[in-house]
């Protein structure tokens, strides 16, 4: 999992993976990455309007949606093993 802040927001915002780097299935440890690797951002009709790609070793970004219009988003971060999302509002 991912937090985005602040949500809404009108120029910037701050997504961070959760610190948490094991997952647990079936009683074995599944490792996944807390690192992000690519972030999107997507339109209501799931078009990309924003991309940015990462090394991987980084757990916090900060992007700028100051170029986006007022709407409703989703935001899309992969950490190399998974892809989540949330909605995002842009004021």
């Amino acid at each position: 999992m991912f937090t985005v802040s602040p949500n809404p927001s009108s120029s910037q915002i701050e997504v961070t993976i959760d610190n948490s780097n094991t997952a647990y299935e079936k009683s074995k440890p599944v490792y996944t990455s807390n690192f992000i690797s690519e972030i999107q951002i997507a339109d209501m009709s799931g078009n990309v309007v924003s991309k940015q790609r990462y090394d991987g070793r980084q757990s916090t970004a900060v992007l700028s949606i100051s170029n986006l219009r007022p709407d409703v988003y989703f935001i899309r971060v992969f950490n190399g093993n998974e892809w989540k999302t949330q909605k995002i509002i842009k004021n």
